[in-house]
């Protein structure tokens, strides 16, 4: 499920982002942008209901949800949006 929410973050901010879509040079673990949101109150919470929005839910109706964009804003500012 990681796996599926990293991609689905990277993949909505690609899409969304009003920069360049283009990879970020450094390199980012993901493992350890994973252990580091889940040390963080608040990105740990926004990554859990990113998790929930994502079960049985298309790309639009899950955009529906406030609460899922609240999420998505907050993972934004993470070095989650980097994972693949």
């Amino acid at each position: 499920m990681r796996d599926d929410l990293s991609v689905f973050v990277s993949s909505s901010l690609s899409s969304s982002s009003s920069s360049s879509s283009s990879p970020s040079p450094d390199f980012v673990d993901c493992i350890r942008a994973s252990e580091e949101c889940n040390l963080s109150p608040q990105c740990s919470s926004r990554y859990r209901i990113m998790r929930q929005c994502l079960v049985g839910k298309d790309w639009n109706s899950m955009l529906a949800n406030k609460e899922c964009q609240a999420a998505l804003e907050v993972l934004q500012e993470t070095p989650l949006v980097e994972c693949r």
